[in-house]
C-alpha cells in the first residue's frame, strides 16, 4: 500500500485534532475516509460527534471513519453496519480474492444507492486486505 504526501498530511491532521492514529486514508473532492483502529474510534468521533464536526469544518469535506479489523470479514461487517448481512464469503481464484456479501433486498437497495461510499469501501478492502473485488448480492 502506497500513501501519498497528501494522505500523510490528512492522517497527521486527524492525529492532531483527535489524538487517534489512522492506518489508511482515502480522499476525493467531497470526502475524506480514514481507517482507524477500534480503540481509537471514540477519539475520532468525540463526545456527541464534536471531534468529527470540528474536522469537517477545518477540512471542508465530509469525514468518514471506518474501523480497522484483522480480517476482511469483520471489516466489511463493520463498514456495512446498517445493512442486514446474511453471509460473507471470500474466495480466491488466480491469486485474486473476491468477497461476496449477501444482504437482504432492502439493505441491498440502500447500499447500491450510495455508490461513492461503496467505492471507498472497495478501495480500502483492496489496499488493506488484498481483496480485489466486492460483490453485493
Amino acid at each position: 500500500m502506497k500513501i501519498t504526501q497528501e494522505q500523510i498530511q490528512l492522517i497527521n491532521a486527524l492525529e492532531r485534532l483527535s489524538g487517534a492514529t489512522a492506518r489508511d486514508c482515502l480522499f476525493d473532492k467531497k470526502n475524506i475516509s480514514f481507517l482507524v483502529a477500534k480503540e481509537h474510534m471514540s477519539r475520532v468521533i468525540g463526545k456527541n460527534g464534536s471531534t468529527i464536526k470540528k474536522m469537517r469544518e477545518k477540512m471542508g469535506r465530509n469525514i468518514e471513519v471506518f474501523e480497522f479489523s484483522d480480517s476482511a470479514d469483520d471489516f466489511i461487517k463493520s463498514a456495512l453496519y446498517k445493512a442486514k448481512i446474511k453471509a460473507v464469503e471470500v474466495s480466491e481464484s488466480n491469486g485474486k480474492k473476491t468477497m461476496r456479501v449477501a444482504v437482504d433486498p432492502l439493505s441491498r437497495n440502500h447500499l447500491l444507492q450510495d455508490s461513492g461510499k461503496l467505492r471507498r469501501i472497495k478501495e480500502l478492502l483492496k489496499r488493506n486486505y488484498s481483496v480485489e473485488s466486492l460483490k453485493i448480492r
